[in-house]
């Protein structure tokens, strides 16, 4: 009889530390996905802020250069509908990389609600962004 309960009680341990290690890694999952989320975000709307600059620049170097306001024109109109295709091409890979499992833990679908996503959680991409000195 002793033999039998230190035989179940051995199985009973072994299944139960099973158990907090896939919950625990299962815990851990979770969170990498969600801050992995939020990284890629926040370099998605970073660049977003560099390529308005850059067009910005490009602008004024097409005004100084004398440029007629119809091409002007043209290139802001062109950017901006470059600039709309990256953001639904990034935001639709983005969670088209998500296997079925980690679907449930997307929040946006689109740009709009992926900035408002991003926005929720801004303390920690503001922390995540801060140069810190040595």
């Amino acid at each position: 009889m002793n033999w039998a309960l230190f035989a179940l009680t051995f199985i009973f341990g072994y299944i139960t530390c099973k158990s907090i290690y896939f919950l625990n890694a299962a815990r851990s999952s979770f969170q990498l996905v969600k801050v992995s989320q939020l990284i890629s975000l926040g370099i998605l709307s970073k660049s977003m802020e560099n390529f308005h600059y850059a067009q910005t620049y490009q602008v004024q170097a097409m005004r100084d250069n004398n440029e007629s306001t119809h091409n002007v024109r043209a290139h802001c109109i062109r950017f901006n509908e470059e600039i709309t295709h990256y953001k639904e091409k990034a935001i639709n890979e983005m969670i088209y990389a998500h296997s079925d499992f980690f679907k449930l833990l997307v929040e946006f679908e689109d740009w709009e609600s992926a900035m408002t996503y991003l926005n929720t959680h801004q303390d920690m991409m503001i922390e995540f962004l801060q140069i810190k000195g040595k």
